[in-house]
């Protein structure tokens, strides 16, 4: 017989309910497919991301808003290059992250960005910290370097931000490892997606769930 609690509330008491902040969750996004223009990343050739289903998700409560975070990065890298990729590429990894949406949960596939990735600080490390990398929304300029553009990555492994060089209009004075040469049009970088939902607050798991099956989730009126 199922046993239905607001998933805030098991979080928000787990000894009242238990910790279930390891449990896998049993959440499959509508599949869905994005197209993402080579006028929008800068890369040579359009690039076609479909859902991918096979994520395992745990559930996080942080700021009192409930997450699911995918214990793995998808498979397929996205690709940018160059300024043009530069100038869109948040923009862009906003609208990947949504391929990892449910409406019928009322669940946002959502990118990581500096706010989000402190999601990572309140989870087990075991999960939070899996060893790959995986794209941030964000973008960065150093102050002595305007004219070197580059593109934040998390490095997991690290347990910090990493940000790649991925276009300059001036030789850089520190030459990173991932850029040999003087960064132009057709430098390229390639990253994953690691999956990240928020779900409404209304959400429901099952408690009742065996401890080795995924804890269902619904809504209220489903």
């Amino acid at each position: 017989m199922p046993n239905w609690i607001n998933l805030r509330e098991v979080l928000q008491h787990p000894e009242v309910y238990g910790d279930i902040a390891c449990r896998n969750v049993a959440y499959t996004p509508q599949k869905q497919v994005i197209m993402h223009l080579s006028r929008e990343t800068g890369y040579s050739r359009d690039q076609k991301f479909s859902t991918e289903l096979k994520h395992t998700y745990y559930p996080v409560l942080y700021e009192n808003r409930v997450y699911l975070v995918a214990g793995e990065t998808n498979k397929r890298t996205l690709n940018f290059r160059g300024i043009i990729g530069y100038n869109n590429a948040v923009e862009v990894i906003k609208q990947n992250a949504k391929l990892y949406s449910n409406s019928e949960l009322g669940a946002i596939g959502l990118a990581w960005t500096e706010d989000e990735v402190k999601i990572l600080t309140v989870m087990p490390k075991a999960l939070a910290f899996i060893e790959a990398d995986y794209l941030m929304a964000s973008t960065f300029r150093y102050s002595n370097w305007p004219n070197n553009y580059f593109l934040c990555i998390k490095v997991q492994y690290k347990n910090h931000v990493e940000r790649f060089p991925l276009y300059s209009s001036e030789p850089l004075d520190y030459v990173h490892p991932y850029a040999k040469e003087r960064l132009n049009e057709s430098h390229l970088y390639c990253g994953n997606i690691r999956p990240l939902v928020l779900l409404s607050t209304d959400t429901m798991v099952d408690m009742d769930a065996e401890n080795n099956k995924p804890l269902k989730l619904k809504l209220p009126d489903n």
